[in-house]
């Protein structure tokens, strides 16, 4: 039943929005057949048996008592309410983003029967995206759409002579022009973001020439000037500018302080919104070059101020969300336990983990809890806190299984360490396609396993040599921790 997009789908559902679709599927407007529904209300009840205890077939005969299971039948209302499950969400989303339903609306005004409305929605699309507190990329797609319709209305329906009367439409144009402008300068820095830690960027040699040379013609002074000579205000062009270098480099102290520089400069002149993702990109920049192998205590140092500055101004937040998004805490939670930072973890539990969304709530704190007796030396209270620990997701179910490993190595239980090193090789094994990331993840395996068994040989030549491996750039999570155990060894050997 996985295989089925519609299954999963639904399966994927919060209980409010399972709530939600059943009466979506209620109304006639949007479903005018009974079976979809009935489907669903099955689905709803087995959706979390295990997998070998939910057959179609037995579906099939609740759906259609004593007929017998027909695939094509089956497929064909699988295929269905997998439809009906896009269509809602697709009204949920828009009708959660109030703007786009008067942007839509404005291009149908510009049909004739309705085009004595026009000027009317245009002047409200303006003043809610004047008013809005979140500047996105549908920011500027809803100003773009505004303004390229606004074009067609005067083309079709205003007579342009004197210049007074072609003002309106170089206003549009403008607007049109600036706002994709934005959009695009936007999505191409977001893009750059997300490759960064996967080694794509604009200096790698399989990166086309044109697409480079178009992208430093974006970001060129001389280019933007002409925008910034007409909108003086405009400092998310200069913000997103200076946020591209960001993107495309590492462990720069002189380009972060300068985009830091740059976006405390123009704080006054931003929303709470454009402000929280700009700083947003200061902490994860600190993050990944924490995570490289040459880091810089600079970093670090400035990842714990702007953690500061997070919870105190709460730039977590959005006008859709006022969470703390579980990565984010992830994230910090795996900082602080590796600087051995226990005042900073408490912090987290504290203002943190009351703003999770539920579902994320009793991992992260049970795992918080479990550190905090890590780093105090009750390594057996922090794993029976990790026994008790429940989890459906991949990332967190290895991290689980690699903080056993460690616990019960510090616990000197050695056979407990090769049996929970085995089982996690299996894991890995089981659930991952990404070559480099298992990589990194089997070879932290390896050195466990290879420590823990040499410990016991007494020989100082094989810790020596994978010191040296490691040190000489072995591919390893958790690395801090392995070369904290092989100099332990290798002091008590001298």
């Amino acid at each position: 039943m996985k295989n089925y997009k519609g299954f999963y789908l639904i399966t994927s559902f919060s209980e409010e929005e399972l709530d939600l679709f059943e009466n979506f599927l209620k109304s006639p407007y949007h479903n005018t057949r009974i079976k979809p529904l009935e489907l669903f209300r099955i689905i709803r009840k087995i959706r979390k048996k295990p997998e070998a205890q939910i057959s179609k077939e037995k579906i099939f005969e609740k759906l259609y008592p004593g007929k017998k299971f027909n695939s094509n039948t089956f497929n064909d209302l699988m295929a269905q309410l997998h439809r009906l499950a896009e269509d809602f969400l697709f009204v949920e989303s828009n009708g959660k983003n109030k703007i786009w339903k008067d942007v839509v609306l404005l291009e149908r005004f510009l049909e004739g029967r309705f085009k004595n409305l026009f000027e009317y929605k245009k002047m409200h699309v303006e003043r809610l995206i004047k008013g809005t507190k979140e500047v996105d990329s549908y920011f500027y797609l809803h100003g773009f759409i505004k303004d390229a319709v606004s074009i067609g209305y005067i083309q079709t329906y205003k007579k342009l002579k004197t210049k007074k009367d072609f003002q309106p439409l170089a206003e549009s144009l403008f607007g049109a022009v600036t706002n994709i402008t934005n959009l695009y300068l936007e999505e191409i820095v977001a893009a750059f973001l997300q490759s960064r830690t996967r080694g794509n960027n604009l200096d790698s040699s399989g990166f086309p020439d044109f697409i480079r040379e178009i992208i430093f013609k974006l970001f060129d002074n001389n280019f933007l000037e002409i925008f910034l000579k007409k909108d003086k205000n405009n400092h998310t062009l200069i913000l997103l500018q200076k946020l591209l270098p960001i993107a495309l480099s590492k462990d720069d102290k002189s380009i972060y302080l300068d985009f830091k520089k740059n976006l405390f400069k123009y704080r006054k002149n931003l929303t709470h919104d454009q402000f929280s993702y700009y700083f947003g990109n200061l902490s994860d920049y600190c993050l990944n070059n924490m995570r490289s192998d040459n880091r810089d205590s600079f970093f670090t140092n400035e990842f714990f101020s702007l953690f500061e500055m997070t919870l105190s101004n709460k730039y977590y937040s959005n006008p859709f969300i006022k969470l703390f998004r579980s990565k984010l805490y992830g994230n910090h939670l795996s900082i602080f336990f590796k600087e051995k930072r226990p005042d900073l973890i408490n912090k987290l539990i504290k203002s943190a983990a009351p703003l999770l969304e539920k579902k994320h709530v009793a991992y992260y704190l049970s795992l918080s809890h479990a550190y905090l007796d890590y780093l105090r030396g009750s390594y057996q209270d922090s794993l029976d806190k990790v026994r008790k620990i429940k989890t459906m997701y991949k990332e967190n179910e290895i991290r689980i299984k690699i903080f056993t490993i460690q616990l019960q190595y510090m616990l000197g239980n050695t056979e407990q360490v090769i049996s929970s090193v085995h089982s996690y090789k299996k894991y890995l094994k089981a659930v991952y396609d990404n070559e480099v990331k298992y990589t990194k993840y089997l070879n932290f395996a390896k050195a466990v396993e290879k420590i823990t068994l040499q410990k016991s040989k007494n020989d100082r030549e094989e810790m020596q040599y994978l010191d040296k491996k490691i040190t000489e750039g072995m591919p390893l999570i958790e690395k801090n921790w392995i070369i904290e155990r092989l100099n332990e060894i290798l002091k008590n050997k001298k």
